[in-house]
This record gives structure tokens, C-alpha cells and sequence, in this order.
């Protein structure tokens, strides 16, 4: 051995290679990226409308969850809380699609809708430490709230009144409800897009408990079933007629399924199934242009291209 040296060094050189490789090997291993859902389980379909969706501002409201795009990267939510301690809602808004999300000052309202204009200007809709359903809007990306001079038209889900119709200030409701002594499950009415609160809505749609779609072109005055999905959890509208559901429990479908309509919800077409989302509480689904955003159990995921594919946004 001490005869050969050159042994020795080669020895050395190789160790040192073999380290320098591991090395490299446990750092490249351990890097994290947000890449989009490795296997995006699309359920075979189209697209129920070819044509780009027209920019619209929906309400959407959920007794356990609420959420409004105001830009295909813009995006209000808020956590469920409770009207007894109504600060317990917790209310955010993201500026990137939701990968990051950022606390603004709650409403004075346990939040169930928003009506979001602008990155700026949105309406908050939910229940006072009176638990009576209440309207605020903010103009300054909610750092201060106003009471909102105007809530004709203004919709949300009463938690504590379940079959009740889905509205603020409805002096033409049903006496049973639009789902007909059923519980409301969903609603999404279609609002113009303005920084005020004057949000008068005249069509929107109501999901019940048995699956039935419901939509009204008079604010609420009447109603039309237009289709049962049975499990439909979430429903999002734009204003060009397509409409989306948020559907869990479908075969072949682990997580949540969204369907697209292209005629007013007559129909139904399954776009896809993003199988990463869990089909627990809360479910909430909104659309802004070919931009689709869906939070279930706690996580976002966002689609650029009508809900035919999907990333994890965040959680």
C-alpha cells in the first residue's frame, strides 16, 4: 500500500465525487414546487359554451363558506364564523389567483355572500351580532365598511333559516321558500358589476336540497325548476348564460365534480373532476370569465380555461 500513493489519491477523488452527487441528489429530491394537480381526472365532455364568457360580477353565498372573483386573479372568501361573535368570520383577498391570501378587517357581519365589484369595492353580506341579515360595502379593498343604503336585491343563505328564500329584501317571496319548505343549498344571482351598493339582481339561481335547480327572472318572485343534480353542493353563474355546479358524490368521481350548462341549467355537462378536493364542508364555487375558482375543504383551486383543468391554488 505505501508503494502505491496513487491508489490512495484516486480513492479520495472518488469519495469526493460519490458525496458531492448525494448532495446534489438530496437537494433536487427535496424541492418543492406549485405545479398543477399532477393528474387533473378530467371526466370526458366539452365545454357547454365555446364562446368566451362575458365579465360579470356574481354573488355567491353559502351558509358555510363565501366566495367572489372580481378578476380572473382577484378573489374575495370569507370563513363561516357566527352571528352571536360576528368577527369570528374571517375575511381575506387575494390578488394572484389565490396563492396567497391576505386578512382585511371583518364587516361587523358573520359574512355569507359578497358582491364583488372590483379589487376595491365589494358588498358584504351576512348576519349582525343581532343575527339580522345586514349589508356593508367597502370602496378601499375593506379597510373601512359602510352600512349599504341599498339591499333590495342584495342575496344570502340565513344558516338559521335554511328554506327561506335566499334574499336580503324580498317582499314578494314565497311563503314556503323556493325550494318548497326544502332546504336551499346554494344561490347565485347575477348582479352588474358596480364599486356602489346598488346591487339589483334580477335572475339568479337557487340549488335545494333534493337536487333541483331553480331560477328566477324576477328577483325571486317566481321560480322555474330547470334540472335536478342530486348532490350539487355550490353553483356559479356568468352572465353570458353559462353556469357552473359544484357536484360531490358522482361515480367515478373521488373528489368534486364540476358541471358546465350553456342553457340556463336545463342541462348538464361534467367538464371535470378535481379529485385532489375533498367533498367535505364548506363548497364554494365562482366564475369570472373563463376563470373558475373552487375552495372545498379548506384548499382553492383555480381553472383558466372553463374548469376543464384545474391547479391547487392554495390552502
Amino acid at each position: 500500500m505505501h508503494g502505491r500513493p496513487w491508489l490512495a489519491t484516486v480513492g479520495l477523488v472518488v469519495l469526493a465525487l460519490l458525496a458531492g452527487g448525494l448532495s446534489y441528489l438530496a437537494l433536487t429530491t427535496t424541492k418543492t414546487t406549485s405545479s398543477p394537480l399532477p393528474t387533473p381526472s378530467a371526466t370526458p365532455g366539452t365545454s357547454a359554451s365555446s364562446s368566451p364568457h362575458a365579465s360579470l360580477t356574481a354573488l355567491t353565498a353559502n351558509a358555510a363558506a363565501a366566495l367572489a372573483l372580481a378578476s380572473p386573479t382577484q378573489a374575495w372568501r370569507a370563513s363561516a364564523g357566527n352571528c352571536t361573535t360576528p368577527t369570528s368570520s374571517m375575511v381575506n383577498f387575494t390578488s394572484d389567483g389565490g396563492a396567497m391570501w391576505t386578512a382585511v378587517s371583518n364587516p361587523g357581519l358573520q359574512v355569507l355572500g359578497f358582491a364583488a365589484a372590483s379589487a376595491d369595492g365589494v358588498t358584504a353580506i351576512g348576519l349582525d351580532a343581532s343575527c339580522r341579515m345586514r349589508s356593508t360595502v367597502t370602496t378601499d379593498g375593506g379597510q373601512t365598511w359602510s352600512a349599504a343604503t341599498a339591499t333590495r336585491g342584495v342575496w344570502a343563505l340565513d344558516p338559521a333559516k335554511p328554506t327561506s328564500t335566499p334574499n336580503a329584501d324580498s317582499p314578494s317571496a314565497q311563503p314556503s321558500g323556493p325550494c318548497q319548505g326544502g332546504t336551499v343549498v346554494a344561490v347565485d344571482a347575477v348582479v352588474a358589476a358596480q364599486a356602489t351598493d346598488a346591487l339589483l339582481p334580477a335572475t339568479a339561481y337557487v340549488v335545494c336540497s333534493d337536487g333541483a335547480v331553480l331560477r328566477t327572472t324576477d328577483g325571486g318572485a317566481t321560480y322555474v325548476k330547470q334540472s335536478t343534480v342530486p348532490a350539487a353542493a355550490a353553483i356559479a353563474t356568468n352572465s353570458d348564460g353559462s353556469t357552473y355546479l359544484a357536484v360531490t358524490g358522482v361515480a367515478g368521481c373521488v373528489g368534486v365534480s364540476v358541471q358546465a350548462s350553456g342553457d340556463d341549467g336545463s342541462t348538464w355537462n361534467p367538464v371535470s373532476c378535481v379529485a385532489d378536493a375533498t367533498d367535505l364542508d364548506p363548497i364554494a364555487l365562482d366564475a369570472f370569465g373563463s376563470t373558475v375558482m373552487l375552495r372545498a375543504g379548506g384548499t382553492t383551486y383555480l381553472s383558466a380555461d372553463d374548469a376543464a383543468s384545474w391547479f391547487r391554488s392554495s390552502g
